[in-house]
């Protein structure tokens, strides 16, 4: 198991400052990313976020489906 990191030391150390607490706040609250919930304080795991990164990292280069412009389309 790898380091264990809050919010904040996870956006400054493992992050580098390029990511935003909100914008980690809001994937845990979405349920996208990982967490463990202890009272008030969430924890995350070195391995996990490596994980999430690298899932955040090929989801950005798949193919979107591209839709058909100027096709017509049945509405069902």
């Amino acid at each position: 198991m790898g380091r264990k990191y809050t919010v904040s030391s996870a956006q400054k150390d493992f992050f580098q400052g390029l990511i935003s607490e909100w914008s980690l706040y809001e994937a845990i609250r979405q349920k996208i990313l990982p967490c463990v919930k202890i009272g008030r304080r969430i924890l995350l795991d070195e391995d996990t976020l490596n994980a999430w990164w690298r899932q955040q990292q090929e989801a950005s280069v798949k193919q979107v489906e591209s839709m058909e412009y100027g096709k017509i389309r049945r509405i069902q």
